[in-house]
């Protein structure tokens, strides 16, 4: 019990250490890290339109955004983007939406300033 609770405190100081910095480290370096967190709500007063009873609802919305990129070694660079949102109703369980996106990019420099790279979308 107490190692669960220790793991969930530091996944959370984790988390908000990438989500509450902008850099952790310099422009040029291993790591790059930018992140983004939006929370926000509504009141959606058109929620099961296409039903018999259509009602309203609360829903809570989370948007993130995470990105980290930097330089490995042997002129290689590397980005990772990753886009998330959420948005959860209240009541009507029915209407809850997830959508993610993930972004991947590795590139390296070649003699006589060739240039390859590597594009990935999830």
């Amino acid at each position: 019990m107490k190692k669960q609770k220790f793991s969930g405190k530091l996944i959370f100081c984790f988390l908000c250490m990438i989500f509450l910095s902008d850099s952790i480290f310099g422009e040029n370096s291993f790591l790059k890290l930018k992140s983004r967190l939006k929370v926000s709500g509504e009141i959606d007063n058109n929620i099961g339109e296409d039903y018999n009873n259509g009602i309203s609802d609360k829903a809570l919305k989370v948007f993130s955004n995470f990105e980290a990129s930097g330089f490995l070694p042997s002129k290689t660079y590397y980005k990772i983007n990753m886009n998330g949102g959420l948005r959860i109703y209240s009541v009507y369980e029915r209407e809850n939406r997830f959508i993610s996106n993930m972004e991947g990019y590795v590139s390296k420099l070649l003699p006589n300033k060739i240039l390859v790279g590597i594009n990935g979308i999830l």
